[in-house]
């Protein structure tokens, strides 16, 4: 088995919670999760816990992105 990657550009989300819905549209549809979420200028690991609570109003977006940033080489 070979590891592949898929990427998808997005455009016309407002925020980071409607990063997510369409998010929870291609699981729904795949299976398929992301590892890794580029957001603006940010890399962010995919975190489903996080993002329900994003989703939820839980969360806001600052806080998504503190907890899960990956910091820039």
């Amino acid at each position: 088995m070979k590891d592949s990657e898929i990427h998808y550009f997005l455009s016309g989300l407002k925020d980071l919670r409607e990063l997510f819905l369409v998010i929870d549209e291609i699981e729904s549809e795949t299976g398929m999760t992301p590892d890794v979420i580029r957001y603006g200028d940010k890399k962010l690991k995919y975190s489903s816990k996080d993002g329900k609570s994003l989703k939820n109003g839980d969360l806001n977006e600052e806080i998504y992105i503190e907890r899960n940033l990956i910091p820039a080489k």
